[in-house]
């Protein structure tokens, strides 16, 4: 009888290891919040906002455990952030990249460069990113930049659109052990091989630079697509507008000229096949706590202040112009406004001339503020 006792238990070993690990997956048109340039500031007695949304995506770094906790206490589910394509200066581990990991910077977003994702050791640190997620009771990642191989690398040989997709397929691997889920940042053409490891997809700005035409690229099947589109929100004492962000391209220089309502419709998708396919939210480049949603509920979440923030300390990747979120002084040292004059944190940039403070004044807004355009 007792002989027993130790084969049923390596039976039920088995039959625990075998059992499929079932992972969170959000409902196709969930609305979601983003904030990854402060900390939400939330205890037990916070009255949180917006409402009804239940899905919140925090940075991995900057947001205490003790935030995730109240979040999920409140039945929410959490995401967080990180970049796993990219060094980020500021960011505790950074000093464990070495300069073989390292390639090109990343055009206009200071102290980022290209990594490696090919070589083990990266892997390793993004490992251990995902083991700190699930420490801090993160029911999913947002793996960014993980389309490095569509972009100027500054590698001896490119990373390739494989490469990426078996470096992604580890990570979401990685991540299933701990029953965290995956997301794809961006990276449609990754898409249909990952298909059967990711829980959800994110995606900048698709409507923007369309890329729904003449075809959407393909979502997930059955799963939630998380979209978000830049604008700027402006305020005076009796109403609100959007418009399109302060950067210049051929892309959005076309946008600028468009109404709110118009802007408004298009970032929805409205009158289209696409209209409510995506959970789509509105905001400010910097992704702070406003945010606008396409049955025109607007919310602002409360923030907590942080510390200041030194981009480009280490020397690395100093910009000299500012065409988009990054928001960086000229090469001259004269301070070029950001487009997102209203953040709640302040980032000091590493110039040639020294360091130089990004103003952070956020604007007056009116109490009455509760609804947008509805689709009435």
């Amino acid at each position: 009888m007792f002989k027993l006792i130790p084969l049923l238990l390596l039976a039920l070993g088995v039959e625990a290891q075998n059992r499929p690990i079932r992972l969170w997956t959000p409902e196709v048109g969930e609305k979601w919040q983003i904030i990854l340039n402060s900390t939400i500031a939330i205890n037990r007695t916070t009255n949180l906002v917006p409402k009804g949304v239940r899905i919140w995506e925090v940075d991995l770094f900057d947001t205490p455990r003790e935030t995730i906790r109240e979040l999920k206490r409140r039945g929410n589910r959490v995401i967080c952030y990180f970049s796993a394509g990219t060094t980020e200066d500021w960011r505790p581990d950074f000093r464990n990249f070495t300069s073989e990991d390292k390639g090109a910077c990343l055009p206009e977003w200071v102290g980022e460069r290209y990594v490696d994702i090919r070589k083990p050791s990266v892997f390793n640190l993004m490992r251990e990113r995902i083991r700190l997620a699930g420490q801090k009771g993160c029911d999913a990642i947002d793996p960014d930049n993980i389309d490095v191989f569509s972009n100027e690398q500054g590698f001896a040989t490119n990373i390739t659109r494989n490469d990426a997709i078996a470096y992604f397929r580890k990570l979401a691997d990685e991540a299933r052990q701990l029953r965290i889920s995956t997301g794809l940042k961006n990276a449609q053409p990754m898409l249909p091989s990952v298909q059967d490891v990711v829980q959800f997809a994110v995606n900048e700005e698709c409507t923007i630079y369309n890329e729904l035409t003449p075809r959407p690229a393909e979502p997930p099947r059955g799963k939630a697509v998380f979209h978000v589109e830049y604008a700027n929100f402006k305020f005076d004492n009796q109403s609100t507008s959007i418009g399109a962000p302060e950067i210049s391209n051929d892309d959005i220089d076309q946008l600028k000229n468009m109404s709110s309502r118009a802007l408004y419709d298009k970032y929805c998708n409205r009158n289209t096949e696409f209209d409510g396919l995506f959970s789509t939210t509105i905001k400010i480049m910097n992704l702070d706590g406003q945010v606008l949603y396409c049955d025109g509920q607007f919310a602002d979440t409360k923030m907590m202040p942080l510390n200041p923030i030194l981009k480009g300390w280490a020397g690395e990747c100093n910009l000299t112009k500012s065409e988009s979120g990054a928001g960086v002084a000229a090469a001259n040292g004269t301070l070029v406004t950001p487009p997102f004059a209203n953040a709640t944190s302040t980032t000091i940039v590493v110039t040639p001339n020294g360091p130089v403070v990004i103003p952070t004044a956020p604007p007056k807004q009116p109490r009455s503020i509760r609804r947008w355009y509805g689709r009435g």
